[in-house]
C-alpha cells in the first residue's frame, strides 16, 4: 500500500503543477492582451501599410510587454489570492488598453505600475519570510 500511496501523492502533485501551469498561460495571455486589440484596431482603423505597420507592431509589442511583464512578475510574488490577483490584471489591462491603444497616452498607462510596486513593498518582509520557508506557490 504504501507504493500506491506514493503514487496518489505524486498525482496529486501533478495535478496542482498542471493547474499552475494552466492558470500561468492564462495569465500570460492576458498580458500579451492589449497587444492583440492594439493590432486588430490598427488592421481596422488605422490601415497603416506594411513598413508603417511593422514599425507601428514592434512599439505597440514593446509597450505592452514594458507594462504586463513587470506588472505579471510583481503580481506572483503579491500574497493575495490567485482569483483577486486575476481580476486586479484584468482590470489593470484594460486600463492599460484604453489609454495606450485607443488615446496613445503613454504615462497614464504605465501609471498604475506604481501603487503595485508600492503594494509590493509593503509586503516584502512576508513575501522574503514565505520565501525562506520555501512556500513557493507549487
Amino acid at each position: 500500500m504504501d507504493t500506491l500511496e506514493k503514487l496518489a501523492a505524486k498525482n496529486r502533485a501533478h495535478k496542482k503543477q498542471v493547474r499552475t501551469e494552466n492558470m500561468m498561460s492564462f495569465v500570460l495571455f492576458l498580458g500579451l492582451l492589449p497587444f492583440f486589440i492594439d493590432l486588430v484596431y490598427s488592421a481596422i482603423y488605422l490601415g497603416h501599410e506594411f513598413p508603417h505597420s511593422l514599425a507601428y507592431m514592434a512599439t505597440s509589442l514593446i509597450g505592452a510587454l514594458a507594462f504586463s511583464f513587470p506588472l505579471m512578475a510583481m503580481g506572483e510574488m503579491l500574497i493575495l489570492p490567485k482569483w483577486f490577483k486575476v481580476i486586479a490584471l484584468i482590470i489593470m489591462q484594460v486600463w492599460f488598453t484604453y489609454f495606450w491603444v485607443f488615446y496613445l497616452l503613454s504615462w497614464p498607462a504605465f501609471l498604475l505600475l506604481i501603487p503595485v510596486f508600492i503594494l509590493l513593498q509593503f509586503q516584502a518582509p512576508a513575501i522574503k519570510r514565505a520565501s525562506e520557508e520555501g512556500d513557493n506557490g507549487l
